[in-house]
């Protein structure tokens, strides 16, 4: 089954995200789904941003465009 979930208020930047108390259980839970679709390019940004800074994960596209990151051998599509 795959699961998407969308996100309908902007995601934070990560200087601000790091002082959640929660940050990484956050990130890591949202990590289980296959799609994380936002509002605007901006805040997918800031979304692999705060995913790269503190879980050390790096974006990357897939064949079609299709924005990415990879977690525990999944891709995790980022949608505008």
């Amino acid at each position: 089954m795959n699961i998407g979930f969308s996100l309908h208020s902007p995601w934070p930047p990560s200087d601000i995200f790091k002082m959640f108390p929660y940050r990484i259980e956050v990130l890591k839970s949202l990590l289980c789904c296959d799609l994380i679709s936002f509002h605007l390019f901006e805040y997918a940004r800031n979304f692999y941003t705060v995913a790269s800074r503190i879980l050390d994960l790096r974006h990357t596209f897939k064949q079609g465009g299709i924005l990415g990151i990879e977690f525990n051998g999944r891709f995790i599509a980022l949608r505008v």
